[in-house]
Formats: C-alpha cells, sequence, structure tokens
C-alpha cells in the first residue's frame, strides 16, 4: 500500500542532517568549558554531517575557516556567552553555503530558456507539477512549448486503449 504522507529521501535526509548539526551545538552547549578543543569538535562534526550530506569538500572547508575566524576564543573577554557566539556563527556560515549570492533564474520574454526536472524517484517531478510551471510561465506572457518524455496524453492513451481493443477483437 502506498503512503503518500511518507517523508521524501530528500526530506530524510535533511532531517538528519538538521539533527547531525543540533546534535553537535547541543554537545559544545553542554561542554563544561568551551575552549579551542571544544569548537574544533563541534565543527568536525558539523563537517562530517555535510561532507555524509554529500555537500562540496571546498564549502565544507570554507565553512569551519569562517567560523573559526569569526569566533576567536582568544580574543572574547570572559562576559561574552561564548556557546551562543559559536552558534551564530555556524548558523551564519550555514546561510552562506545555501545562498549562492546571485539571484535564482528567470526567464526572460523573447530568448529561449530550457528548462528540465531534475531528481529521485518520488520527489514531485510529476507531469501535473510540469504543467503547473508552464501555466505559471504563460501567466507572464511567456512562451511555454515542452515535450514530455515518457508521458501520454489523454488523446495518446485513448488512442492507444482503442488500438488495444480493436486487437482483442480481432
Amino acid at each position: 500500500m502506498l503512503n503518500f504522507n511518507a517523508p521524501s529521501s530528500v526530506e530524510m535526509v535533511l532531517a538528519e542532517l538538521g539533527g547531525s548539526i543540533s546534535h553537535a551545538l547541543q554537545q559544545m552547549s553542554n561542554a563544561t568549558v568551551v575552549d579551542q578543543k571544544a569548537l574544533n569538535d563541534c565543527l568536525n562534526e558539523i563537517a562530517r554531517a555535510l561532507l555524509q550530506s554529500d555537500v562540496q569538500f571546498r564549502l565544507v572547508g570554507d565553512m569551519q575557516a569562517n567560523v573559526k575566524r569569526l569566533v576567536n576564543l582568544d580574543d572574547l573577554a570572559a562576559r561574552h556567552n561564548k556557546r551562543k557566539i559559536i552558534q551564530q556563527a555556524v548558523f551564519k556560515e550555514l546561510c552562506k553555503i545555501l545562498d549562492p549570492g546571485k539571484p535564482s533564474f528567470t526567464p526572460k520574454k523573447g530568448k529561449t530558456s530550457v528548462v528540465m526536472f531534475v531528481g529521485l524517484q518520488g520527489s514531485g517531478k510529476t507531469p501535473c507539477n510540469v504543467v503547473s510551471f508552464a501555466s505559471s510561465h504563460r501567466s507572464m506572457s511567456l512562451t511555454v512549448r515542452g515535450h514530455l518524455t515518457g508521458v501520454k496524453t489523454g488523446e495518446e492513451n485513448a488512442r492507444d486503449n482503442d488500438e488495444d481493443d480493436d486487437m482483442v477483437n480481432a
């Protein structure tokens, strides 16, 4: 039996990644003393989680280096909340990884653009979603031409069913 409410594999990976990052930050918060070793242990666990989730090695290395640069434990006075500063730095760097720093793709009138829907099985690349995408772009006065590979229209299905019926009656 199909369960349509079950989380997709992408959602499970993101949930696992979020849990790993939360666990690493919680371990750092529970440490008696927040020193360089606690910071390194936290960053190494976060890096391990990111790498297991297929984040590029360079991005993970940059994130670690930037957090260490932002959080200079030697320069922080005793009255500063080091745990909170580390959490904020990690959050800022993770947001930087997710934000490419450039605007997302927007199609332009009169210029041809090719759009391909790619994803894992069960990630929502249904004909309905493709048609919805095309409809929203038509409403922006863009010309939409397309081909759904491996998907038949209602007329094609009806034609095929008629041909099947002819073969059975012959």
